[in-house]
């Protein structure tokens, strides 16, 4: 069971190009004022804030950050930061944190599933559907009722060359986490086309529902991946789970998800 909300964005947001192949950062200033950003480098994430105007820019990277060789540089007549990254020694990939969360706990969430340049690159798909109009109202049984969910949504083609990348990552992630779970070993999966949806404006939602009842749908899995590059806390639209419900009220412990940028949360129905 799931529960979504969103804020309204701000009316301007940063900049920001990848160069280098993903292992450099190009980010101008969001506004006339000429604001330093605070830049903070952790694990494989990219954190910029700009306090005088609220923004934040959060990015994943593709790689484990040697942050002592790490540089970021203040270019003023370009009005410009640069952030040359740099990678750290090479060590035994870490087990993927879904492997050992969904079998034990029936959900769980990763960081990076989809690195800084890869997830811009979804997100930009995404956004030019939605702006070009080829995305449709939310609905849920019975309809369309936007008190319910609010969102619009399309289910994109298996050869879009923006998303094709993706979802063979996923299936191969899936495969991985359903021989660790003991009601999908023996179940013949099949990955239904991707779905991209769009909450967008001050009170966007989808109100607490299944994504599965009685098995009414086949769904078997649920994964859902994040493209919010400028989110932060206070803004909403956290995934909010609540394995132990009964109904379809929310009961029992929450487990809130935070919609960051390259974030891919798995759940079963």
């Amino acid at each position: 069971k799931e529960v979504k909300a969103v804020k309204a964005a701000l009316p301007a947001e940063p900049c920001y190009r990848w160069i280098l192949e993903g292992a450099g950062l190009e980010i101008e200033d969001p506004c006339d004022a000429d604001e330093v950003p605070e830049v903070e480098l952790a694990d494989a994430a990219v954190r910029c804030s700009w306090p005088s105007s609220g923004w934040l820019l959060r990015l994943p990277v593709a790689f484990p950050m040697d942050l002592e060789s790490c540089k970021v540089i203040r270019r003023r007549r370009r009005r410009l930061l640069e952030l040359h990254l740099a990678a750290a020694a090479a060590l035994d990939a870490p087990l993927c944190p879904l492997l050992e969360a969904v079998p034990r706990q029936g959900f769980g969430w990763m960081d990076g599933f989809l690195a800084g340049p890869e997830a811009d690159v979804v997100r930009a798909r995404v956004l030019e559907l939605w702006t070009n109009g080829d995305l449709n109202e939310g609905e849920v049984e019975g309809g369309n009722k936007q008190h319910l969910r609010s969102d619009r949504y399309l289910f994109m083609e298996e050869d879009d060359p923006a998303v094709a990348p993706f979802t063979r990552r996923l299936d191969q992630l899936v495969l991985s986490i359903a021989k660790e779970v003991d009601e999908l070993k023996d179940l013949w999966l099949m990955r239904g086309r991707p779905m991209a949806a769009v909450y967008a404006g001050a009170g966007a939602r989808y109100t607490p529902h299944y994504d599965c009842v009685a098995g009414d749908n086949g769904r078997k899995v649920t994964c859902v991946l994040y493209l919010n590059p400028f989110w932060k806390p206070g803004d909403g639209a956290e995934l909010q789970l609540f394995p132990e419900a009964k109904g379809i009220s929310p009961e029992g412990q929450c487990h809130e998800v935070e919609p960051l940028h390259g974030r891919l949360a798995c759940f079963l129905c």
